[in-house]
């Protein structure tokens, strides 16, 4: 999966951020209080929280300064497509929409599903399972205050290393590295 464009409407301190991923290597920088924590965790619930889900996980992504609900789009390149996903995070009336360049079209728990499948993950993660969000993809995201944590070193139940190097293992990549 390659990430290409997100945009960020009435997260947290973003009305709306646009921005723009290299395909090669993206930096987030800024001053403390600027957001980039906030973009990290935006990107992750779009692709791993329901759009229906309630609760703490939704709750922080409310912006406290802009009025509406959490919406968040996302472009990216998988399995051999370029997809186009629109989660807009407002309990039951949540709404999700996933469409490909090969023309398919999806709304709701048909979209959720694809995209779950399109990341090699069993489905999207309720509101009140929020805490298993650290668990999905956790490798990818290095989480304010937690870049000191080494999570292969954590208890199998807290990070799933067996699924991360089965993941690596069937995309080609040197699970190795891990063991060193």
């Amino acid at each position: 999966m390659r990430l290409l464009h997100a945009t960020l409407r009435q997260v947290r301190l973003h009305q709306q951020l646009e921005l723009q991923f290299d395909p090669r290597f993206t930096l987030l920088g800024g001053p403390n209080e600027a957001g980039k924590s906030t973009v990290v965790e935006a990107l992750h619930k779009v692709l791993f929280l329901k759009a229906s889900a309630t609760g703490r996980a939704v709750d922080e992504m409310r912006s406290r300064l802009h009025s509406g609900l959490p919406e968040v789009e996302l472009s990216f390149e998988a399995a051999g497509a370029r997809w186009e996903l629109r989660k807009r995070f407002s309990g039951a009336s949540g709404t999700c929409q996933l469409s490909s360049d090969a023309g398919l079209a999806l709304r709701g728990a048909a979209a959720e599903e694809q995209l779950a499948r399109l990341l090699g993950v069993d489905g999207p993660i309720e509101g009140r399972r929020h805490s298993q969000l650290p668990l999905r993809w956790a490798h990818l995201w290095v989480r304010q205050g937690e870049a000191g944590t080494n999570l292969l070193g954590s208890p199998s139940e807290a990070y799933d290393v067996e699924q991360l190097v089965q993941q690596l293992q069937q995309r080609g990549a040197a699970a190795a590295a891990l063991e060193s």
